[in-house]
């Protein structure tokens, strides 16, 4: 803690909550440990450390996914947020470490990766943070695909053309087949 001795010497243009001008008969009141002092006498002002409590730390979109990556090899990236909390509550954000504590689940600069390489799915599959010497678990809710249960039905058999492509004519497109 620190501390600071405060003087007024003048006080002019103080307006209350309505924009009325207010012309104060002190000119202000510094309270200190032993005592209030008013008008010019000073008073010590003490300055406290806020410092940090606690982190949150979060999954910045949805915590509950479905691991499509291991039909289609996208992978599906989730952002998880920390911020750290004072002890005057206020909240800041804050650079953290994370580590997947689940096979399904990788970490990339403290973003979830679900990547599709192990399929299946978990109840709770949780990454943990690790900030300012705080650690948090955020769980994610993994649905697995049953790919038996997959069925692609088409109604065209042909998709698109290819550019470049042509038919032994050389006049007519190919096309893709499903």
């Amino acid at each position: 803690n620190s501390s600071a001795t405060v003087i007024f010497s003048k006080l002019s243009g103080v307006k209350d909550l309505k924009e009325t001008t207010m012309h104060p008969k002190r000119i202000g009141i510094v309270g200190d440990r032993q005592a209030w002092h008013y008008g010019t006498s000073p008073g010590r002002v003490h300055f406290i450390r806020d410092k940090f409590m606690g982190i949150f730390a979060h999954a910045k979109d949805h915590a509950e996914l479905l691991n499509y990556p291991t039909v289609t090899g996208v992978p599906i990236t989730v952002p998880i947020l920390t911020q750290a909390v004072s002890i005057r509550g206020l909240v800041s954000s804050v650079n953290a470490n994370c580590e997947a504590l689940h096979d399904l689940l990788k970490v990339n600069e403290c973003s979830m990766v679900l990547d599709g390489k192990v399929s299946g799915g978990a109840r709770r599959a949780v990454v943990e943070v690790t900030a300012l010497s705080f650690t948090r678990q955020v769980p994610f809710r993994i649905h697995g695909i049953v790919r038996e249960s997959i069925k692609f039905s088409l109604a065209q058999n042909y998709l698109k053309p290819i550019r470049g492509w042509y038919k032994s004519n050389c006049l007519d497109l190919s096309y893709q087949r499903s």
